[in-house]
């Protein structure tokens, strides 16, 4: 797949990503920002899964750019170049 890149939302007063925007490194979260033209590794720290999001209790806000379905090649400070931006809005009231 390739990769694309969505805002992280607000739902519920919590801020929600999809749950394909997630990478794990050991016990590590984190999510793939983008950022003054590059993408940027941020660890974030995981709440509640939903039907097809997470939600993110720290270390993101709302409106920051996440890359979907990142794959392994992707390196923190990376240039965003090539990879568009989709639209996503979390589903209402998914649990």
């Amino acid at each position: 797949a390739t990769p694309s890149m969505t805002m992280a939302s607000e739902s519920d007063s919590v801020v929600v990503v999809p749950s394909d925007a997630i990478i794990t490194r050991g016990q590590l979260a984190g999510v793939f920002i983008a950022q003054d033209s590059a993408l940027r590794l941020r660890w974030i720290r995981l709440g509640r899964e939903r039907k097809a999001s997470v939600e993110v209790l720290a270390g993101l806000s709302e409106g920051d750019l996440v890359v979907r379905e990142p794959d392994e090649s992707l390196v923190d400070g990376q240039l965003a170049g090539g990879i568009e931006s989709i639209p996503w809005r979390p589903e209402a009231g998914a649990q």
